[in-house]
């Protein structure tokens, strides 16, 4: 099986941006470094889109904001530029057996390739436009949540693809009853295939390094994550590890990535159910092996709708082939992404509940009363 990652042409080419200063690349070259680094240890296909900018505007192009590309000759062109590219997508996603397409790397902010970020304004006139008219215009530049011109071309195309259906109407008229049976469970598997590439658009697309990492499957660490709330709730009581849990994700989605705070309630459950688990017992090995199981059901009930909201239901590892295996099986979205999330959490809660239990053990007992004086 090979994993395939749709990469915004600049990812790898750099040449082909609008000039910058160099000073102002360096962070972004360190996070391109990381990035290709983690692609080679994954061992990632790239498939890289063609840049429309560079193409139709060449390399001494000034700066744009999305307005000035939308316009329909313009997206016309980036159809035409994308039709190689999804003529390959098409031929990927015919053998599911051999490719699993992880999702697109695409640039927040960009009027063109960024998906959830893009730049608008007036920004207009020409090198000679009075000075005051150009603060005007300059002030007018906001960046606007929603997905640059090219990016909206892609979703669009992707979107009317039927990936591994050859029929069409016509042979429908003559078909049998039982083939058409079988073309009609097909064109079911179609649209939950394009579902998932729309998913996967949605998912995969930021210029932030921790969303690379987590959309090629390093994110979300494992037992880890949930520790400190872990311990504070053991220790604390279930209220202290409610607010350990929730300011932990919101402090993690500020720096990261803003569209994980959502699951603070994920980590608030947590904290509230290991709280009220060690207030009437002892957080000793055997309710902490109970309470792991009993999260490992209860964590997915609640953040499974939060990702199918967020991230389409799927997060770009390794575990999305089971997903898509189990939606092209007849499973819903909600159903096989759920059944992932349990396995994934029976590991991860049990060992995380495991950990902070022998942790508590290990701790002297006069910085146990200290520390639950002080609390």
């Amino acid at each position: 099986m090979k994993n395939l990652l749709i990469v915004s042409h600049c990812i790898l080419n750099n040449a082909a941006k609008v000039e910058q200063d160099e000073a102002e690349l360096a962070e972004e070259y360190k996070i391109r470094e990381e990035l290709m680094q983690l692609i080679l240890k994954k061992d990632v296909q790239l498939l890289q889109l063609p840049c429309p900018e560079f193409i139709m505007y060449g390399s001494q192009r000034w700066g744009h904001v999305k307005n000035q590309f939308q316009h329909p000759f313009y997206m016309e062109q980036c159809r035409k530029i994308l039709e190689p590219v999804l003529l390959q997508l098409q031929e990927y996603a015919q053998h599911v057996e051999k490719f699993h397409v992880l999702g697109i790397v695409s640039v927040e902010g960009s009027p063109n390739c960024g998906y959830h970020l893009t730049c608008e304004g007036e920004w207009k006139g020409e090198i000679g436009t009075d000075e005051k008219e150009y603060r005007t215009f300059k002030k007018s530049l906001k960046m606007t949540e929603n997905p640059g011109v090219y990016m909206e071309v892609l979703e669009k195309e992707t979107s009317k693809k039927k990936y591994g259906n050859s029929y069409c109407d016509d042979e429908r008229s003559s078909a049998t009853a039982e083939q058409l049976k079988v073309r009609e469970k097909r064109g079911e598997q179609n649209e939950k295939q394009k579902s998932l590439c729309n998913n996967f658009l949605r998912c995969c697309s930021s210029n932030e390094h921790r969303a690379w990492n987590y959309h090629i499957g390093t994110g979300n660490p494992v037992i880890s994550g949930y520790t400190g709330t872990v311990l504070s709730a053991a220790i604390l009581g279930p209220v202290p590890g409610i607010i350990v849990g929730a300011l932990s994700n919101i402090i993690t989605g500020l720096i990261y990535s803003v569209s994980d705070i959502p699951f603070c309630l994920v980590n608030m459950a947590v904290g509230l159910i290991v709280g009220l688990v060690a207030k009437k017992w002892k957080f000793g090995i055997v309710p902490a092996v109970i309470t792991g199981i009993a999260l490992s059901f209860i964590c997915p009930a609640i953040g499974t709708p939060i990702g199918i909201y967020v991230y389409g239901g799927l997060n770009g590892s390794v575990s999305d082939m089971l997903v898509m295996s189990l939606v092209q099986g007849g499973k819903t979205i909600f159903q096989a992404s759920f059944l992932r999330n349990v396995a994934s959490n029976l590991i991860d809660k049990i060992g995380t509940c495991i950990i902070g239990c022998l942790l508590i053990k290990a701790m002297p007992m006069r910085f146990m009363d200290n520390f639950k004086k002080e609390a």
